[in-house]
């Protein structure tokens, strides 16, 4: 499989659609089907960068070999990703200033990306902020809780991290990461059962701030964790 489908798959601010030079940093919150559901599609893979001004893409948690270039045509409506002789174009479409969809033919899916607003940069580098978590818990509201553990959980993520979930009846794994982009951080929870992120606005030994980036209608209001031990 080509290796721009793979990107999109495997390594799992606003902006007007007038503009000739689109700004602005988007991210994936979501894959649906391009045709049919029953023809399959790519159902998990999230939180893919699409960053307007440097014209590069990644994914928050990326490494710098994972990185590609690309570039949009003049009309606004394809993405036109390059490296050495191979080109591949992918079409997208904006929807006012609230959400872009990519459609990835070969494997019908759509992405669909909303805009970050990276206005939240934090004086702390990516390595500092998963040290300040591992091992803590932190309580979201009286009867809810999460522990950061610092044991590697069982998937293709290098440096994804065992979360534990408590609620009164029940402990509920999955799993953690710390993404950045330009300064800004974030924290991605998958498995619980779906993929939930939230940027984190602020922190210090006894809290951290977050604001939820998708799906943006939580039945449980975590926008505070306070360490608890």
């Amino acid at each position: 499989m080509k290796k721009f489908i793979l990107l999109f798959t495997v390594l799992a601010g606003l902006i007007s659609c007038t503009e000739k030079n689109p700004k602005s940093v988007w991210i994936s919150v979501k894959n649906k089907a391009l045709t049919s559901t029953k023809l399959g599609y790519e159902v998990h893979e999230y939180s893919f960068i699409l960053d307007f001004e440097k014209h590069e893409s990644h994914f928050l948690t990326y490494n710098a070999d994972s990185i590609l270039k690309f570039d949009i045509n003049s009309k606004l409506d394809t993405l036109i990703f390059q490296e050495k002789e191979n080109t591949e174009k992918y079409r997208l479409k904006f929807y006012k200033n609230d959400s872009l969809e990519v459609y990835l033919k070969e494997i019908n899916t759509t992405k669909v990306f909303i805009p970050l607003n990276l206005d939240y940069k934090l004086n702390y580098s990516r390595k500092q902020i998963i040290y300040s978590l591992l091992e803590k818990t932190y309580a979201i509201n009286d009867t809810f809780s999460m522990r950061f553990s610092s044991n590697k959980y069982p998937s293709y993520y290098k440096d994804e991290k065992t979360l534990i979930a408590y609620h009164p009846n029940r402990k509920i794994k999955g799993s953690w990461q710390i993404g950045e982009k330009n300064k800004n951080f974030f924290l991605i929870l998958r498995d619980f059962p779906d993929q939930y992120i939230f940027q984190i606005t602020s922190l210090d030994t006894t809290k951290i701030n977050l604001k939820n980036i998708y799906p943006k209608d939580l039945q449980t209001n975590m926008s505070e964790l306070r360490v608890i031990k």
